[in-house]
């Protein structure tokens, strides 16, 4: 994924702080390639829950968060919390369907596995708006 055409985010996610929840090293590696082709610093990969929570605790907080719920068998839940709660808008990218709606509201957005790196990139684009389009509004 080297050649930089994941999606249209690249102005937007350039240097933006991404924490990573993965648990599974390859898709871990996948997401974090995807995401540094976009110019982003790419915070973890955490892989477990502890990790995760401590990932959402950093400061400054991350710009935003790419998460998957199951962590080796505990659900990831806490840490999107802390990470709403703290602002941060976080994708979720799961094999599960039908998650708890209520727990589901806590994120921006929900992908599911296996997901395409240009729907990763717009999902994440979206938290940031276009400098160049804000600039020109009157």
């Amino acid at each position: 994924m080297r050649d930089g055409k994941a999606g249209d985010g690249r102005n937007r996610l350039q240097g933006r702080r991404i924490a990573l929840v993965e648990d599974e090293t390859l898709v871990a590696l996948l997401l974090q390639d995807v995401l540094e082709d976009q110019g982003c610093t790419v915070l973890g990969p955490a892989t477990s829950l502890r990790q995760a929570l401590d990932l959402a605790s950093i400061e400054p907080p991350p710009d935003a968060a790419v998460m998957d719920l199951n962590l080796n068998g505990e659900l990831s839940w806490p840490a999107v919390e802390r990470l709403s709660s703290r602002g941060v808008p976080v994708v979720i990218v799961s094999g599960y369907s039908g998650l708890d709606r209520e727990r589901e509201r806590m994120a921006a957005v929900v992908l599911t596995k296996p997901v395409l790196p240009e729907r990763l990139v717009e999902a994440l684009a979206r938290f940031f708006p276009d400098v160049a389009t804000t600039a020109s509004a009157p």
